[in-house]
């Protein structure tokens, strides 16, 4: 055997024993903890819809809870709506737009039709945007919370709301 130079290679094989224990780090996870944070979120999703059918007498339609503003506190959106009102024509129900946090609930849109809500995350934004549906067009109603509080973006003049390809939000 000789290498590219021509001249004869070292035949002998070095064999390095390597502890494949030194190369994993053993990650664990508490089993307790997860199933804790997990039970947790549900008893809040429960107490959330609880106040918002107290709120406003309605059932809840849709509902969307998360971290949105990333203050370690959970907030929701829903669209609540009462039984037989949902003979939609375009859209997905026939509700009203609520927000909902442990300080209470507040309603953010006035009975129509809506298609489901969207929850979207634009540079470490996120953004929830339901669609009021008409007959000739649709509206878009978008939502951030900032501090715990949801304020509705001002699309001025634009009818809605969408993200193109660049990641980037468009009024259109």
């Amino acid at each position: 055997n000789t290498d590219r130079t021509g001249k004869e290679k070292n035949s002998e094989k070095v064999v390095k024993e390597i502890n494949t224990e030194d190369l994993i780090e053993e990650v664990t996870a508490d089993p307790q903890n997860m199933k804790d944070e997990k039970t947790d979120v549900q008893e809040k999703e429960k107490t959330f819809r609880s106040e918002l059918e107290a709120s406003c007498g309605r059932s809840v339609l849709e509902f969307l809870m998360n971290d949105y503003d990333q203050n370690g506190t959970q907030e929701a959106f829903a669209l609540m709506g009462k039984a037989g009102e949902n003979q939609v024509q375009i859209g997905d129900y026939i509700g009203e737009v609520w927000y909902v946090t442990e300080k209470g609930a507040v309603k953010l849109a006035e009975q129509n039709e809506f298609k489901k809500g969207k929850v979207l995350t634009i540079k470490d934004q996120t953004y929830i945007v339901y669609e009021e549906c008409y007959v000739s067009e649709s509206r878009s109603l978008v939502w951030n919370v900032q501090e715990g509080t949801p304020v509705q973006l001002n699309l001025g003049n634009g009818m809605g709301f969408d993200v193109g390809d660049d990641g980037n939000p468009t009024i259109i």
